[in-house]
């Protein structure tokens, strides 16, 4: 079976686990959680979707070509284990980190490292990045949504 069929199930069944979840969550802090569940979803189908319609049409234009239609994936490349490693322990560390130092510290710097990790930005480019991010995610959580985020526990 193509893989990416099987990710989209996966990523359905994954959605679905977390709804079965989240039953408990007050109404107002399931207003977003619900609303990524149901993306997911979606996102879940299309992929199922658009891999069915790409079947179809190799049947159609090669019907002996169908089969390696469904096994089309590429080899994946090696996996870099020092950089898993890294992100890893960096995702960890964060973790950790927010109750003690803040959201307000820790979220930029996580950001900036794993952005500067994938050497696709510069580190300037990454820190504006972060910046905007973190705006993004307080306007979310701690503006909108008013969830208890220990933004810098040091000052209270």
């Amino acid at each position: 079976m193509n893989s990416t069929i099987v990710l989209g199930i996966a990523s359905i069944a994954l959605a679905l686990v977390f709804r079965a979840q989240s039953t408990d969550l007050p109404v107002e802090a399931l207003r977003l959680p619900s609303l990524l569940i149901w993306v997911v979803i979606a996102l879940g189908a299309m992929m199922i979707i658009e891999e069915v319609i790409k079947l179809r049409r190799a049947r159609r234009a090669d019907p002996d070509t169908a089969k390696t239609a469904l096994d089309d994936d590429e080899p994946l490349p090696p996996v870099n284990w020092p950089v898993l490693a890294v992100f890893g322990a960096a995702s960890l560390a964060y973790v950790v980190l927010i109750p003690i130092a803040g959201y307000l510290l820790v979220t930029p710097l996580f950001l900036i490292g794993g952005i500067w990790l994938t050497k696709t930005v510069s580190l300037a480019r990454a820190a504006l990045i972060a910046v905007f991010m973190t705006a993004i995610i307080w306007v979310i959580f701690v503006w909108m949504l008013q969830l208890p985020v220990p933004l810098l526990p040091a000052l209270n």
